[in-house]
């Protein structure tokens, strides 16, 4: 994965986003966009999206001594999500194909990302996989997720 010139402004975005949730004050926050500037004037395309937000994470939490701003939403969502615990491992072992609903669920996991700028429902992402069982099925070779090829990894695996 490689970073792309689109990529820039929502490193922006996400600096000011983190920034204000660590409580900061404009001027603030205008020191760690400066400082973010000059970390991506400083690095190629080549390093990731993810690399990048660790970097610019970095920066702000040196810069507010905030650990972690999205601390307050993670909790909230991490809560609303355990509350669906038993229904979802009900409906993994009651599934057709408990590997692939187990996988789904890991994928409504993963993409409750704050960082990214795409508020995440996380209430409806589990109840659109509790509705949809084994969605991924009828396209699971589709390219971006290649089941049988994980299936026969996990198969030769001792360890996840």
């Amino acid at each position: 994965m490689k970073t792309y010139i689109d990529c820039i402004p929502c490193f922006y975005r996400q600096t000011v986003e983190a920034s204000r949730m660590a409580g900061l004050d404009d001027e603030r926050i205008k020191k760690i966009i400066d400082l973010t500037g000059r970390l991506i004037e400083n690095t190629g395309l080549d390093i990731s999206p993810p690399e990048m937000a660790g970097k610019i994470h970095t920066i702000i939490r040196n810069e507010s001594g905030v650990d972690d701003p999205y601390r307050s939403i993670k909790k909230k969502s991490n809560e609303l999500a355990m509350s669906f615990y038993d229904l979802c491992k009900k409906r993994v072992r009651g599934s057709f194909n408990s590997l692939l609903t187990a996988v789904e669920f890991a994928i409504a996991g993963n993409i409750i990302d704050f960082g990214v700028g795409n508020p995440v429902n996380v209430k409806k992402e589990i109840e659109t996989l509790l509705k949809e069982e084994n969605k991924l099925a009828k396209n699971h070779n589709c390219g971006f997720f290649e089941y049988d090829e994980f299936k026969q990894f996990l198969e030769k695996s001792k360890n996840i």
